[in-house]
């Protein structure tokens, strides 16, 4: 739902629903070129950030989390859109992370640019479609870096050994339906 709609169907009259949306546009063009100027995201990243970093703010405010302080509205907003940006970008490094360790796996070299751009987007949602154990474990693993010992603390799973079975296991099953779906967009990867 666009953001407009959003504020529109929860304001009761026409007069606050036409301040917000002036308040939207005022702070939209500058928030797209400060977050395409300081961080390495697409315009149309950007966008959407700052749809979600408006619907955030406009909550906060209902809900009574912010009120007025020491900072601007404009200063709140692009602090919240901040927040959103790095967890883009963080989301976006994981799933580099994952993709390179595994065209490291298949002796791929070099994927050319826009079968790089390709492969991102189905580990992207790849990752979405991952059980939740699985995507937990990997994460665990591969980001925070933990040991099997703590991973299998923290899943409940009995020992270590169950924690090594179980990253075994999804990294396989990751592989697996990466490489086939990248086979189906026409990406071959090495023999």
């Amino acid at each position: 739902m666009k953001i407009l709609d959003y504020i529109r169907k929860n304001n009761r009259s026409r007069e606050m629903g036409k301040e917000i949306e002036n308040l939207y546009e005022l702070y939209k063009q500058p928030f797209i070129l400060f977050a395409i100027s300081n961080y390495p995201i697409s315009k149309d990243t950007a966008i959407d950030i700052y749809q979600e970093s408006f619907t955030a703010m406009y909550q906060n405010i209902r809900s009574g989390k912010y009120t007025e302080r020491n900072v601007s509205l404009k200063t709140y907003l692009f602090e919240i859109g901040k927040h959103h940006i790095f967890k883009y970008i963080n989301k976006e490094q994981k799933e580099n992370d994952i993709l390179q360790m595994l065209a490291s796996e298949w002796n791929v070299r070099q994927f050319p640019p826009e079968e790089w751009n390709e492969a991102q987007k189905i580990v992207s949602e790849l990752l979405e479609e991952a059980d939740t154990d699985c995507n937990k474990v990997l994460i665990l693993y591969y980001w925070e870096r933990r040991k099997m010992e703590e991973i299998a603390r923290y899943m409940n799973y009995k020992t270590e050994q169950v924690a090594k079975n179980k990253k075994s296991s999804c990294l396989r099953r990751l592989s697996f339906e990466l490489k086939r779906r990248l086979e189906s967009v026409g990406i071959i990867l090495g023999k």
